[in-house]
């Protein structure tokens, strides 16, 4: 139900998605630099341009393509679809021919992309990593505990307690300056710490139809003796072994604790985020008690905070957002249903749709206005044929007339334009709001509801919940209190008067 509002996009993919979800626009008009620009599939780009645009009103350019919807030769040219067809097989062609150049680089083990792990400096003349040393000490300390047998979190607690810096850090990013025991977690299992060169984590083949995929860790490529190690090959197999035992004992309680996910399910998939940092708030079930097996409850916490933000460690339990979101969804439902009874009197009552009337005048008047000019300046032209008009005062007056005939066009437009917005913003309201009616005595938790209506959930501090909903968009619209406050105004004016408004 979420209007996008956008008027010029240049070049962006992102526009194709924000269009998908689209039901309204600010401006009328979609500008791309070309047809490639828009999409790479010449079917779904075809159906935009022959069927959705038409359907909503919206005039799409492809400046270098000279594409305007708006003149119908140009839809109906034989060059598009194949513009669109040569687009996509190009795509195809260029993923191919990547996806070849990457397997051959896999084999030779060449290095693609100067990234470097925590503790690595890129040389782009040897094209190999070397040691940083201004953090080597921390890294062989945290290599040293976890061999160690100490925990992931204790050796985050210790690293941040000898002010090391984090890896965020030294790559220059915003936050994530506290070490956490996934930040342990990422170095210690990471195989560049024992000299391997690492290709393939992922997958993606455009022209295969293949979204970008995570492989496992056996089927990586990994290059040994790459570069200077920080632990030796026996160190490397005795992590290997702490990361199967590892994930053997995940699996085991995962599937010991797989009914209790069952009876408590989670309801609010990426919904959840903290007020102060804007990260996502990661779900965990959990027991009132500690070394209770069974778990009895769920909830959500805040990771990214650290000791100086007010985030840290902030968490919510899902029952209490269940009776927070519930409450707000049932007021929600409640004013907009009020909303839209008076609506529907007002279009009942005998001066009702009184905005909506008194912009379909102005248009008339407009028009009326616009037909007048034409009449002047045929008049115009036949004192100029008949010899009562010199030549030079004709165009004089010629002028004057059409651009005061433009500015009429113009007013009448946008007049036009913002009467069929308000008629269509009331009509989508009606029917949200008789959608809704059918939950107004619910009291029960409804998951499908909650997933149509709510767009986020803001966790703060003291409990503070702020709920951000998918159909504010209708909800807030102003053109609704427009239209209201019109009836208001139009009950004040004499019914029998010609109530003359100015354009």
């Amino acid at each position: 139900m979420s209007l996008v509002y956008m008027q010029v996009v240049h070049g962006w993919l992102s526009a194709y998605e924000r269009l998908v979800n689209s039901q309204n626009f600010f401006s009328p008009y979609l500008t791309q630099e070309d047809l490639s620009r828009f999409g790479r599939d010449y079917l779904e780009t075809g159906y935009y341009i022959e069927n959705i645009f038409p359907l909503l009103n919206v005039r799409f350019i492809a400046i270098t393509d000279h594409f305007d919807s708006i003149r119908q030769e140009d839809v109906n040219s034989l060059s598009v679809p194949i513009k669109n067809m040569v687009n996509a097989m190009y795509a195809k062609d260029y993923s191919r021919k990547q996806e070849v150049f990457r397997d051959l680089c896999k084999k030779n083990a060449r290095v693609m992309g100067n990234n470097a792990a925590y503790g690595y400096l890129f040389d782009p003349e040897k094209q190999r990593l070397v040691i940083n040393t201004e953090v080597e000490p921390y890294v062989r300390m945290v290599f040293a505990w976890f061999l160690a047998g100490i925990g992931k979190r204790e050796i985050a607690d210790r690293m941040n307690i000898v002010g090391a810096p984090t890896p965020a850090k030294m790559d220059g990013w915003d936050y994530g300056y506290t070490w956490t025991p996934d930040t342990v977690v990422s170095m210690v299992y990471n195989p560049v710490y024992a000299g391997y060169h690492v290709m393939g984590k992922s997958k993606v083949s455009l022209y295969k139809n293949m979204p970008n995929t995570n492989l496992e860790r056996s089927e990586w490529l990994m290059f040994p003796n790459y570069h200077e190690p920080y632990i030796t090959q026996e160190e490397y197999e005795q992590i290997e072994n702490i990361i199967i035992e590892n994930k053997r004992i995940k699996e085991k309680r995962w599937k010991r604790n797989e009914k209790d996910r069952e009876k408590l399910p989670q309801y609010f998939v990426g919904m959840v985020y903290c007020a102060d940092c804007g990260k996502r708030m990661r779900f965990f079930r959990g027991a009132h008690h500690r070394g209770y097996q069974d778990l009895s409850f769920q909830y959500y916490r805040c990771k990214y905070g650290d000791k100086k933000n007010p985030c840290n460690n902030r968490r919510v339990q899902q029952n209490f957002l269940i009776m927070v979101v519930m409450d707000q969804i049932n007021n929600l439902i409640k004013v907009a249903c009020d909303r839209d009874k008076l609506l529907r009197d007002i279009e009942k009552s005998v001066c009702g749709r009184g905005k909506i009337n008194s912009l379909k005048r102005k248009i008339a008047r407009l028009e009326e206005k616009i037909h007048v000019t034409d009449d002047k300046i045929l008049k115009a032209y036949m004192n100029f044929v008949e010899g009562l008009l010199e030549e030079d005062e004709y165009q004089f007056i010629k002028q004057k007339l059409g651009t005061d005939k433009e500015e009429l066009e113009k007013s009448r437009d946008e007049i036009w334009r913002k009467l069929q917005e308000m008629e269509q913003t009331v009509k989508r309201y009606h029917d949200l709001a008789d959608h809704l009616s059918e939950y107004m005595d619910s009291k029960e938790f409804n998951e499908e509801l909650v997933n149509e209506l709510v767009h986020r959930i803001y966790v703060g501090d003291q409990g503070k919940i702020e709920i951000v909903f998918n159909c504010e968009d209708v909800f807030q619209n102003a053109l609704i209190d427009e239209f209201i406050t019109g009836h208001i105004e139009s009950d004040n004016v004499d019914a029998y008067s010609d109530g003359e408004d100015d354009v």
